[in-house]
């Protein structure tokens, strides 16, 4: 297929042929324009070699042009226009014919190339964009799915740091009152625990077994209800521990299923990515 520079060479060749031959002189300043009105003036452009009018060969000369490929066509444009811009020199007859054959494989051949090429490769970016459109979709789908589980597992992870706070908590409070219990038995005072000599209903039996009386009425009163708080927040911390325990085993399923989401979105996307651009490359 012929080049960009070959094709507007091509064009300015064309011009010329409708034209007719404008002399180099005629104008002004950069006259690259108006020389290359008067291209294929002269039988010979580089190493290719062309009947004058009249010449039995004229119609071998077009047919060769016509078998030419197009690259061959193209750099026998390039040379036609250097030699023209050149020599300055008007058209003849054969070149006129071969600029009319090169006029009419650029229509019916080159321009319906381009085109058909433009439109494959339309269509196939075409396909690629709707690929990558997909791979989008699925990103934004699965990218609300992971949204949704790491809200889920961000709130059973504050529950679970709550319900661990609360278990501290519930443990402090169990230390003090085995630390108050400790403390309380050590400090407690029995009276004496010398019986009378004389073991008998006299006024020191009775003052004995009144001090002993009220001594443990009080330590009884005193040590039941301490054990009674001690059991309390004994039961309270063991509950509180069983169920921390359940929503950490809950936050960790949610986290590596939120986390697991995560990864194969990403490679998911990457591998929607990578097969979109393996079939366009493979299409091209």
């Amino acid at each position: 297929m012929m080049s960009p520079g070959s094709i507007m060479c091509l064009m300015l060749l064309l011009a010329t042929s409708a034209a007719g031959a404008v002399q180099p002189d005629s104008c002004e300043g950069d006259c690259k324009g108006a020389r290359a009105q008067v291209l294929l003036q002269t039988g010979s452009v580089g190493r290719e070699r062309f009947s004058a009018r009249g010449s039995g060969e004229e119609l071998k000369d077009v047919q060769r042009v016509a078998s030419m490929s197009l690259s061959e066509q193209s750099s026998l444009v390039e040379a036609l226009v250097t030699e023209v811009l050149t020599t300055g020199q008007p058209l003849n007859g054969i070149q006129n014919e071969i600029i009319e054959r090169l006029n009419e494989s650029f229509v019916t051949e080159t321009l319906p190339g381009l085109q058909k090429r433009h439109d494959s490769d339309q269509e196939l970016l075409n396909v690629h964009a709707a690929g990558i459109a997909h791979c989008d979709v699925d990103l934004e789908t699965n990218s609300q799915r992971v949204s949704t589980l790491n809200s889920d597992q961000s709130s059973t992870e504050s529950a679970h740091t709550e319900c661990l706070a609360q278990e501290g908590s519930l443990q402090s409070s169990e230390k003090q009152l085995h630390e108050e219990m400790t403390a309380y038995l050590k400090s407690i005072q029995p009276p004496s625990s010398m019986m009378p000599e004389q073991r008998a209903p006299t006024p020191a039996m009775d003052d004995f077994v009144a001090q002993n009386l009220e001594f443990f009425k009080g330590l009884n009163s005193s040590y039941v209800s301490l054990k009674e708080q001690i059991s309390t927040v004994e039961a309270e911390v063991a509950a509180k521990t069983a169920g921390c325990a359940e929503v950490g085993l809950v936050f960790d399923n949610k986290f590596c299923l939120w986390k697991t989401e995560v990864e194969n979105a990403k490679s998911n996307y990457i591998s929607c990515r990578t097969v979109a651009g393996t079939l366009y490359i493979g299409r091209l």
